[in-house]
């Protein structure tokens, strides 16, 4: 696949982030879209996690266009709550509810969402351990080369709940980073938002190795920076290759 992916470019169209406490959107002209609330049954499924997963779904594109292209979510552990409810009742013997069991499944958000706004797009969620971010981008660019269509792409997580916290090292307490990705030449500057311009593209590095993980714990740092500061250009490792983004004036 790797070697499919090479000189394949796509064009960052929007960017939404949620860090912490901090929240932005890029291009930074852009504002908070004004989204419809989701239906009273909807929300009473989703945890706190997942409500705040759908926000940042909801967010990132106008309310015209939710339906209209597929998403790739990639988390490292999933709603982690629900989880520790289900164990939580099995070590007191007690039956499992089936709302629980039902929507601790790794794609239930992305599945919940679907629903809300009646996307019928395919949707992909995965999961790729300390690399989940990375992996998630991997997987969002293919199928943007596949589908040639945009493509949304969100990567979230947050520290695991008791008993687990503190369990693996370099948590973030919580972030929530969404992308969609669209077709897009570099050469062709564009000539309606000539200031609105990143494009990401694709290339190999056969010398990866496994003994490198450490490298990829910045990436969304840096790639946060680069949106913020509007700096050229950034770098971001992935196994076997490396993402470029570049913003084209």
């Amino acid at each position: 696949m790797s070697f499919e992916l090479q000189n394949h470019c796509v064009k960052i169209s929007r960017c939404y982030w949620k860090i912490g406490e901090e929240t932005g959107f890029w291009p930074k002209s852009e504002s908070e879209q004004s989204q419809k609330p989701l239906s009273a049954i909807i929300r009473r499924r989703l945890t706190s996690l997942g409500q705040k997963v759908v926000e940042g779904l909801c967010r990132s594109s106008s309310p015209g266009t939710l339906d209209q292209f597929p998403w790739v979510v990639s988390c490292r552990h999933g709603d982690m709550e629900r989880v520790v409810n289900l164990l939580s009742s099995l070590a007191r013997k007690e039956m499992l509810s089936p709302i629980n069991f039902s929507l601790s499944v790794h794609n239930a958000i992305i599945g919940l969402f679907s629903i809300a706004v009646k996307n019928r797009k395919n949707h992909v969620a995965l999961s790729g351990a300390a690399l989940s971010f990375e992996m998630g981008l991997v997987e969002a660019f293919a199928l943007q080369k596949q589908k040639k269509e945009t493509v949304g792409y969100i990567y979230y997580d947050r520290s695991l709940p008791h008993p687990y916290k503190g369990q693996i090292g370099n948590e973030i307490s919580e972030v929530y980073f969404v992308l969609l990705l669209s077709e897009g030449d570099k050469d062709k500057k564009s000539m309606e938002f000539p200031s609105k311009s990143i494009y990401l593209t694709y290339e190999r590095n056969e010398l990866y190795s496994s003994k490198e993980l450490n490298k990829y714990s910045s990436n969304i740092s840096w790639l946060l920076g680069f949106l913020k500061a509007d700096a050229k250009r950034c770098k971001i490792s992935v196994p076997g290759g490396n993402f470029l983004l570049e913003r084209v004036h």
